[in-house]
């Protein structure tokens, strides 16, 4: 028996995925990472100078399920935090929505899959919740963790 394609973190996850790709990797062209051990900036290929990386939290499952997400801006040699907080601000803009009513980034659910082409099967809310400081890694590396809810409606 099979779940339901809303219900399945496997399509979250792609869709998540899918989401930071196209849009922070292929159209601003910022490293985006999905790795947990990434998460310290020490551990990422030094050439890079910015990257974010994306980690999963804690998934709730229920009729609107929701998923935390923590969202790591990296830089390095980076005076006084300039491109830092200009990562940020290029993260937040892909987090929120200032075209929505209610400011929050609507993100499509798809059903991956990976031999046919996805469908669409829905879509998740996006919910900007808290910004750390400025954290320094060993090497120098200046980073900030952006915490996010994401929330949608499933079968379960």
């Amino acid at each position: 028996m099979t779940i339901h394609g809303t219900a399945s973190l496997a399509n979250v996850y792609d869709s998540i995925k899918k989401y930071f790709i196209d849009n922070l990797y292929t159209i601003e062209s910022v490293s985006t990472m999905f790795d947990k051990s990434l998460s310290d900036p020490a551990t990422v290929d030094l050439a890079l100078q910015q990257l974010v990386v994306v980690n999963f939290g804690e998934y709730r499952p229920n009729k609107i399920s929701k998923i935390s997400l923590d969202i790591y801006c990296c830089t390095r040699e980076d005076v006084e935090s300039y491109n830092l907080m200009n990562l940020r601000d290029l993260v937040v803009g892909y987090l929120t929505d200032n075209t929505a009513l209610d400011g929050k980034r609507r993100i499509k659910l798809w059903q991956s899959s990976p031999t046919v082409p996805w469908t669409e099967i829905g879509g998740m809310v996006l919910q900007f919740d808290i910004e750390s400081q400025v954290f320094f890694a060993p090497d120098e590396t200046k980073y900030k963790a952006l915490g996010c809810t994401l929330m949608w409606g499933s079968i379960i």
